[in-house]
């Protein structure tokens, strides 16, 4: 525990961890540094305290100037504490990345991180094209890092992202084992392909050069990869591969008898996941499955599963899936069903049926009190509120090319199933109608793009279509035939929203977005303007702002082949669109980052984050105005010490992060003269030194790290409180190499910190544990376990002390 803690106190660049305190759940995220383009962003969450609280936890994520996707968060297998991990796809990152979460509690709240204004100012990572500690300029595609090609599959993918304008004037050459083979490779404005005829097994080269006019050397790259011969399993006619992994997770506390943690049960958690994937030639499929014992029918699914097979032009896939239409209709949401995607060159459709959340069970308590037989009998009753089933159905054509130009035309149902739960209120139906467009220009470096929906929202569908009396009450212009003939499509009574569309009422209802993206000289710029009414409603995508209109604009600019990067946004967003609101409330912003990443390891990297947003609502005193100011501010160098002294590799690194928040309109109370507010302010400052050692003739490698943070609130909040925090976290593993076990790899690691303030405590954590691949199958097995000791003592509160002890044992089994 007290190492996502020190985690989370220690600040990087141009991100800021928070922990959340008191009746909601302690929650710690520490942002990454960066993103490297073409591979996987991990993100998590841990979970300090009150993972009992805590339903589901959502992400948001986005690039660019599209609308954040949504998805829901795993389970973390392969944490010490309990927590959610999140995993962005490779195929996502070629931008910037901004994302923030949602955490939904069993009560039915939520809260978010970032906790202010999450929406309009998310986490901010910057993309790093090539990495400071690595030899290679170019990224190589294919064959894959971690796994080696075989030789009936094996391709060579050197992608030259971000270098289009570099190599204009120049020419590029692939060399592969030491032949020049780019007359026969496949080249593009940022990738060049080539697949050898025949290939044998074996360890093979891949050079890149890029040559001047004159033909001097511009720049060069080059890698090592092994070809494997094919295996007797690929030989079959469907092949069958994948991996198995089975965790399980225990914790056992003591604790003084006036402690929360005071007989704490013991907490145990199991979970197992499967992945398969294979197929031939012209068919593959893929699949997976997730058991959890979280799972439990109070809260939306845990578990989950999906499979997909994929034939020319068509995919279909069945269970757990993210969706995604537009961004205004349904944007990765996750449905379990059917679905699937008919593609042709100039003609797409992507169709999709399933259950966007399950029903929770609610229940009737009947408590009858002893009375006279004469009398009439009292009845106490409690209603506990479940919630229904909601269902889902879409459909997405496109015509033309996706990569050119098209015209999309979109429809999108979701309605709650009544028979699905008896204590339910409210039931609801939804449609939602579309029309989207993109036209891409100059081989992609210019789109320009744009979407229209309109929706109808029916609030409450259980006492089904209206009557023809109230049809007349309600001077509606529609026959009762006609709306009984189209309760299938909507199920029209006096909840629909709107009920009485009109010209002046349309931008009510409707939801809009044009967005365009240009990518030249080294410059990409990213600008949209969007627009959702109050009214305009989907289901499908039920964190979408409404009633909100604005500008958002993005621009990236990379320099001296990606080691200077400058990213400055500015965005500006305002609400009460039709007017009937007490006051119109104002967000703007802007973000700035500037990152120097040189080449070269032995120079130093620097980088700089700021940011800044205002949510403003200057209404008279009686109507609550707004007046809040968020500023986020991040320093971070890092060097690598050219030295071999002791025969060691030293990377050095030095963060400093500052975040503030003020308030100018506090509500406090009101009086005889009205309403009062006051200042409410808080700031945090985070130091952060780091030191990471690799040795070179003994297989050790230490880490140790140095922090301080400080929190400082006005005493105006009785309910905050001040805090600082000082500690160090020291780590050291080993790896050893046997006969038949490979990379084990045992460590120990001690993190210690101690808080001042309004609350004084220690902790101290120790942690040993081994990980290791083993032979014992054609395939590997790999097996981790962990053993943590954690100490409390809580100097402010008396018997507040306690300590635990964590096990966890992973078992992954590839096939």
């Amino acid at each position: 525990m007290i190492k996502k803690l020190i985690r989370f106190i220690a600040f990087m660049l141009s991100t800021m961890g928070f922990l959340y305190a008191g009746t909601t759940p302690q929650l710690m995220h520490t942002p990454p540094e960066f993103a490297k383009y073409n591979e996987p962003l991990k993100l998590k969450i841990e979970i300090i305290s009150g993972v009992d609280m805590i339903n589901y936890t959502s992400i948001f994520y986005k690039k660019g100037n599209s609308d954040y996707i949504q998805d829901n968060m795993d389970i973390d297998e392969n944490s010490m504490n309990p927590g959610y991990v999140y995993k962005i796809p490779a195929s996502f990152i070629d931008q910037s990345i901004e994302y923030y979460f949602r955490i939904n509690l069993i009560d039915g709240s939520a809260v978010t991180l970032p906790p202010d204004n999450a929406e309009l100012s998310p986490y901010y990572i910057p993309l790093k094209i090539s990495s400071q500690d690595e030899k290679h300029v170019l990224q190589k595609l294919s064959p894959d890092n971690e796994f080696n090609a075989q030789v009936q599959d094996f391709f060579v993918a050197i992608s030259f992202f971000n270098y289009e304008d570099t190599f204009v004037g120049k020419t590029i050459h692939l060399i592969f084992d030491k032949v020049d083979v780019t007359e026969i490779s496949d080249i593009t404005n940022n990738l060049i392909v080539y697949k050898p005829a025949k290939i044998k097994k074996g360890i093979h080269t891949i050079e890149v050069k890029v040559l001047n006019p004159d033909s001097t050397v511009y720049l060069t790259d080059n890698w090592k990869v092994t070809a494997t011969k094919v295996s007797f399993q690929d030989k079959l006619p469907l092949t069958f591969h994948g991996n198995l992994t089975l965790n399980s997770r225990t914790a056992s506390t003591t604790a003084d008898s006036n402690s929360y943690y005071h007989n704490h049960p013991d907490d145990s958690n199991y979970n197992g996941k499967l992945k398969i994937y294979g197929g031939r030639k012209w068919f593959s499929y893929n699949g997976r499955i997730y058991l959890s014992s979280e799972e439990s029918d109070t809260r939306q699914p845990i578990n989950k599963y999906l499979f997909e097979f994929n034939v020319p032009h068509l995919q279909l896939s069945f269970g757990d899936k993210n969706q995604k239409f537009t961004n205004k209709t349904i944007s990765g949401k996750n449905i379990k069903g059917y679905s699937g995607i008919l593609d042709f060159k100039y003609f797409k459709l992507h169709s999709f049926y399933g259950e966007i959340k399950r029903n929770i069970k609610g229940n009737l308590v009947v408590d009858t009190l002893s009375v006279p037989q004469d009398t009439v009998a009292i009845v106490d009753t409690t209603i506990t509120n479940g919630s229904y089933k909601r269902n889902s159905y879409g459909v997405h054509l496109l015509f033309g090319n996706e990569r050119k130009f098209y015209v999309g035309l979109s429809a999108l149902k979701a309605k709650d199933d009544i028979a699905s739960e008896e204590f339910a209120a409210y039931p609801k139906d939804n449609v939602v109608f579309g029309v989207d467009s993109k036209l891409s220009l100059f081989r992609r470096r210019f789109i320009i793009g744009g979407e229209i929906s309109a929706s109808l929202l029916n609030n409450d569908i259980s006492d089904g279509i209206i009557s023809e009396s109230d049809l007349d009450d309600l001077d509606i212009n529609f026959s009762h035939s006609l709306i009984e003939k189209l309760q299938d499509v909507i199920i029209i009574n006096e909840n629909l929203i709107p009920l009485k569309p009109s010209v002046t009422t349309l931008k009510n209802f409707t939801a809009m977005e044009v967005y365009t993206r240009m990518f030249f000289w080294n410059n990409l710029l990213n600008i949209k303007y969007s627009r959702v009414g109050g009214s305009y409603n989907t289901l499908a995508n039920p964190y979408l702002s409404r009633d909100k209109a604005g500008l958002n604009v993005m621009n990236t600019l990379r320099l001296f082949n990606n080691q200077i990067s400058l990213t400055g946004g500015v965005f500006q967003y305002k609400n009460n669109l039709s007017g009937n609101k007490t006051g119109t409330t104002e967000n703007s912003g802007f973000i700035t980052n500037l990152s120097l990443l040189p080449l070269n390891k032995y120079y130093p990297g620097l980088s700089f984050n700021y940011q800044k947003s205002l949510q403003d609502k200057p209404v008279a005193d009686s109507l609550m105005p707004i007046d809040q100011t968020n500023k986020m501010l991040g320093f971070s160098t890092s060097y690598n010490i050219p030295t071999t002294i002791f025969h060691t590799n030293h990377r050095l690194r030095f963060s400093f992060s500052q975040t503030n928040y003020i308030n100018d309109k506090n509500y406090v109370g009101n009086d005889s003269t009205g309403y009062n507010y006051n200042t409410l302010k808080n700031d945090m400052n985070n130091y952060r030194f780091t030191l990471n050692t690799k040795f070179k003739n003994i297989p050790l490698e230490s880490n140790a790290s140095i922090y301080y943070m400080k929190s400082d609130d006005n005493e105006v909040d009785s309910l905050s409180a001040d805090g600082n925090y000082i500690g160090f976290l020291v780590r050291e593993e080993f790896e050893l190499n046997f006969a038949q076990i490979k990379n084990l790899k045992p460590y120990i690691e001690l993190n210690s910190i101690k808080s001042g303030g309004n609350i004084s405590y220690i902790k101290n954590d120790f942690s040993l544990g081994a990980r290791c691949e083993l032979v014992l199958f054609p395939t590997p097995t790999y097996i981790r376990a962990d053993v943590s000791f954690m100490n409390y003592k809580n100097k402010t509160e008396d018997n507040e002390d306690y300590s635990r002890t964590k096990l966890r044992l992973s078992l992954t089994q590839k096939f």
